[in-house]
């Protein structure tokens, strides 16, 4: 871990830096897999390499590790937020956990809150979407065709389901 933050360090200024810092940070989760701490920090080696995908991966699999660990929540939200904003519920999700999970005094709960009230806003609008969606697509009970006054409805003829009613020969012995 120590390692892989030297290399972070000089990944500016050093060719090749940046892979080392993600070589020795992965034999450190190698090292100590239960470590969500080790995993939100690849996750954000990978946020900060451009790496999206893996680094999603790394802040669920620190959330996997050890559900009640806040930053993992926070950083996943930040991330979804970037790279994946329509996907309203699972950033709002991440985000309740990571207030409810960060300390009070934490410096990141006032733009938790914000982007809370943004997302859950966008949450509840959906839910109205599809809630519209579902009564237009339904059929209303007053939709079915009506005879208009001054015409016979014709029944139509039905077929019974049952064979007829003439026996059928049976075969002696």
């Amino acid at each position: 871990e120590t390692l892989s933050n030297a290399y972070q360090a000089v990944m500016t200024s050093i060719q090749g830096a940046e892979v080392n810092a993600v070589n020795t940070l992965t034999q450190a989760v190698g090292l100590d897999p239960q470590n969500p701490i080790l995993h939100d920090q690849l996750g954000l080696l990978h946020q900060r390499l451009k790496n999206t995908d893996a680094a999603q991966r790394k802040f669920e699999d620190s959330i996997v590790t050890k559900g009640d660990y806040g930053p993992a929540y926070y950083h996943l939200a930040k991330l979804l937020i970037e790279t994946d904003p329509n996907d309203v519920a699972k950033i709002a999700e991440a985000l309740s956990s990571a207030k409810r999970l960060l300390p009070k005094e934490d410096p990141a709960i006032g733009e938790i809150d914000r982007n809370l009230e943004t997302y859950n806003k966008k949450v509840e609008e959906l839910r109205t979407q599809n809630a519209n969606k579902a009564l237009e697509a339904a059929p209303s009970p007053s939709s079915s065709p009506t005879p208009r006054a001054g015409t016979k409805a014709t029944p139509k003829p039905s077929v019974s389901p049952f064979p007829s009613a003439e026996p059928t020969p049976t075969p002696s012995l």
